[in-house]
């Protein structure tokens, strides 16, 4: 079982040269809501069958090194992952109500107006 109070978070790389990116802590119930539009990307609960998912929970169990954070973006109005979306769905499940993203630093007043719980 994974304690979900114990986890050790660190960003997403970046390449060489490029602006860090922002961690923001957001409520998970906000921004699932939103995500929930996206309907081609948007992760059900139970990971809707999808492996990435699985495999996620699988490694968790196990893992010895740091989650990286799901990174966030907005296009068009609504938001949209980079990259973390299984991860994200995953401790969405388990009732995870604030989680760590990284954004860009010219989008992170908006998330955090948005979705931010600090």
């Amino acid at each position: 079982m994974v304690d979900l109070r114990k986890i050790e978070w660190v960003q997403q790389w970046r390449p060489d040269g490029a602006a860090p990116d922002v961690t923001i802590w957001i409520d998970v119930v906000k921004l699932d809501q939103s995500w929930q539009s996206d309907a081609a990307y948007y992760v059900a609960p139970g990971g809707g069958g999808g492996s990435k998912y699985e495999r996620f929970g699988s490694w968790i169990s196990h893992a010895t090194e740091p989650v990286r954070m799901p990174h966030v973006s907005v296009e068009a109005g609504g938001i949209y992952f980079t990259d973390g979306r299984h991860r994200f769905a995953w401790f969405r499940d388990r009732g995870l109500r604030r989680l760590p993203v990284t954004v860009e630093p010219d989008l992170a007043a908006e998330l955090d107006r948005l979705f931010g719980c600090t």
